[in-house]
């Protein structure tokens, strides 16, 4: 008999009390009593983050669906550079807040994030596998515009901080690190900085 589903009250999660260990476990729990019905779709859910019960938005739906919620970028901002705490929340795209960078590798099952920016979204990965919010890092970081038929080792690839996109032809991106000042770089970076974003994982 199935003994759980996903319950609306204040934020969703299962209708025992219990919760998923990530918004892609919501999807596939692979427990047959732990079906994804009843209140889905996108949405703020509880998940398991490193033991705590913690609140983030969901996007059940893009790209698969499954994805949390891990930074969220605002024009003005640089609450989500060189922060490896995390700071605020993540339970909607409005408000600058992220999840601890430890948090963040902890949930990605991918080996690679999705990145908002503006009207841009790509997908990112280091060479090393390790989400850092370090404006200035030693990874060299790729891109993939379309996750299918653009391969990550083709991508450009850059040194540094993660938070800005260089698609085809766009000018060449810019990071914090060369940008000479922070002045320089609230907000990420999508034809211009001082943009509304978002990385998400799953």
């Amino acid at each position: 008999m199935v003994r759980a589903f996903v319950k609306n009250g204040a934020t969703r999660q299962w209708s025992d009390g219990t919760y998923a260990g990530s918004c892609k476990l919501y999807l596939t729990s692979g427990d047959p009593f732990f079906p994804y019905s009843g209140a889905t779709g996108d949405g703020v859910y509880r998940i398991n983050v490193q033991g705590t019960p913690t609140d983030v938005y969901c996007d059940m739906t893009a790209q698969g669906g499954g994805w949390t919620l891990a930074v969220v970028i605002q024009p003005g901002s640089l609450a989500h550079g060189d922060v490896v705490a995390a700071a605020g929340n993540t339970m909607s795209t409005s408000v600058a807040g992220k999840l601890s960078d430890s948090a963040i590798n902890a949930l990605n099952t991918l080996g690679y994030y999705r990145f908002d920016c503006s009207t841009s979204r790509v997908f990112v990965r280091n060479t090393v596998n390790t989400w850092t919010s370090i404006r200035s890092n030693s990874y060299s970081w790729s891109v993939d515009l379309t996750l299918g038929g653009v391969t990550f080792a083709t991508s450009a690839t850059r040194s540094g901080y993660v938070f800005s996109t260089f698609p085809s032809g766009i000018n060449p991106h810019h990071n914090y690190a060369s940008m000479g000042g922070a002045a320089e770089g609230y907000g990420c970076y999508y034809n211009g900085w001082n943009m509304a974003g978002a990385l998400w994982v799953k």
